[in-house]
């Protein structure tokens, strides 16, 4: 039929034109394809029949991401700071691999993929994620069977991370800062059959991370690039239900020198879990904590701020300084000490008292030095004036006897008083407003409370004397039966009553 349709058209060679034909006919139905692919393109990305790629060419990305519903992969590289929720990608249900790389996430919502229930793979790599920008029940009961999280920020693996992942396969969390994983963190990954651990930083490994008395026959982890501790012994590691977990690492030349003299690894714990701190503006202070555990602790300060600063793990000592104490310091300082067990907090509480009387300590330093000009000149004269203290009448006989040394020795008593007494004063300063403040509201509380007192009292008095004024119902006047004169007169002459 194809060729006699040719031939009409003046083309005779069927054989050589049948495959062209062919050929033709399907890049047109590409084309028609890809045209309504690339109408149903989101702005900023590419796009073809089953997959939309973003951001790689041009950095903008339209929110939420629609495409056709035969779309089956998604790729987001190279984007502007993302928030992914649900209501981002819930239009392609239909997608089957999600990867998204080298995209600052500002928070990972929770269940931000539960609209895709046919998602397999899904890879989020250099999207700085942690446990502060991702919601504990973000990969919460997905079908997916490979997550890959390396290249981030995570530092503590929560055991409610990754529940309800029946279907996970594969687990990447290498080039992570993990240092803590907590009890039964995977025990919901019953088909796990690859866990990926490669350079972190957690010094120890135990099978408790795993459901109790499971049996993982096929897992293998892999530990490379970790500097397991030699200090103590892993936790649940010596029993033999767990010999799958040793078989189960990789490399696990490390763990050879652990051995059952060691002592058993433990939380890190403080000596002093809170104390105060009270310091003048402008003064210098040092805020320090100290902690021990097995292996030993890293160290890091908690701002009232929320930053953190001064990691380390060595010394386990951990200062942190302040050269010039200012009010905006003032707050909750937190000392956090995680080992491979777990973590602690101790709370350091730091009071900047304002510095407002400097000009109340000029002036005390002044009396005193004058003070002192006049003990130096007249011994008469110095018992009279000066009444502060018993020291100053001594110094004045000895001052008599030697004026130069004595001079010297009066003047540093006088600095150590001085000193004394500016913080006494300074204090005294502070409280005198509060002690008028209550002395006032207590003078007019009692003022009010004797007005009202006054008054009911008045009350009840007026109130009784009404009712004593008042008269019964019992009583009655005897004028009205005395004075009213008779209406009936009485005859001179009464005749008996008859007798019936």
């Amino acid at each position: 039929m194809q060729c006699r349709s040719m031939r009409m058209l003046g083309l005779y060679d069927c054989d050589l034109m049948g495959p062209l034909l062919v050929t033709l006919e399907s890049l047109l139905v590409l084309v028609v394809y890809g045209k309504a692919a690339q109408a149903d393109c989101p702005i900023g990305c590419t796009c073809s029949p089953s997959f939309i790629n973003c951001c790689e060419s041009e950095r903008f990305l339209e929110s939420p991401i629609k495409g056709s519903d035969d779309v089956t992969g998604l790729r987001l590289s190279g984007c502007p700071p993302l928030l992914l929720a649900r209501q981002n990608i819930w239009t392609l249900r239909s997608l089957e691999d999600v990867t998204i790389t080298r995209t600052p996430v500002s928070y990972l919502h929770a269940f931000a993929f539960r609209d895709l229930p046919k998602l397999k793979n899904l890879v989020l790599n250099e999207l700085n994620l942690s446990v502060r920008n991702t919601h504990p029940s973000a990969f919460t009961d997905l079908p997916i069977q490979h997550l890959d999280l390396k290249n981030n920020n995570f530092k503590i693996i929560h055991s409610q991370m990754f529940s309800s992942l029946r279907n996970l396969r594969s687990l990447d969390l290498s080039r992570n800062q993990i240092i803590v994983i907590h009890n039964q963190a995977f025990r919901s990954l019953a088909a796990l059959s690859t866990l990926n651990l490669d350079h972190n930083h957690f010094s120890a490994v135990t099978p408790l991370w795993f459901r109790p008395s499971s049996n993982y026959s096929s897992l293998r982890i892999s530990i490379l690039g970790n500097n397991l501790t030699n200090e103590c012994r892993f936790r649940g590691f010596d029993l033999p239900e767990n010999d799958w977990f040793k078989r189960s690492l990789w490399p696990n030349d490390s763990i050879s020198t652990v051995t059952a003299n060691l002592p058993e690894c433990s939380l890190p714990f403080f000596t002093n879990n809170y104390h105060e701190i009270y310091v003048k503006e402008s003064s210098p202070v040092t805020v320090a904590c100290s902690a021990q555990g097995t292996p030993k602790p890293t160290l890091t300060w908690m701002l009232p701020s929320g930053s953190e600063v001064l990691t380390t793990t060595l010394p386990i000592n951990l200062k942190l300084h302040l050269s010039r104490a200012e009010l905006s310091d003032a707050g909750i300082y937190a000392c956090v000490a995680s080992n491979s067990e777990g973590s602690s907090v101790a709370l350091t509480k730091l009071s900047v008292i304002p510095n407002t009387t400097t000009t109340n300590t000029n002036t005390t330093t002044t009396t005193n030095t004058n003070t002192t000009t006049t003990t130096n000149t007249t011994t008469t004269n110095t018992t009279t004036t000066n009444t502060n203290t018993t020291n100053t009448t001594n110094t004045n006989t000895t001052n008599t006897t030697t004026p130069t040394t004595t001079n010297t020795t009066n003047t540093t008593t006088i600095t150590t008083t001085n000193t004394t007494t500016t913080m006494i004063q300074d204090l005294m300063v502070t409280d005198v407003p509060k002690k008028k403040a209550s002395f006032t509201l207590l003078v007019v509380f009692i003022v009010l409370l004797s007005l009202v007192l006054a008054f009911v009292i008045g009350y009840i008095v007026r109130l009784i004397y009404r009712l004593a004024k008042k008269p019964s119902e019992d009583d009655f006047e005897f004028s009205r039966f005395v004075d009213t004169p008779n209406i009936l007169p009485v005859p001179e002459n009464p005749q008996p009553m008859p007798h019936v």
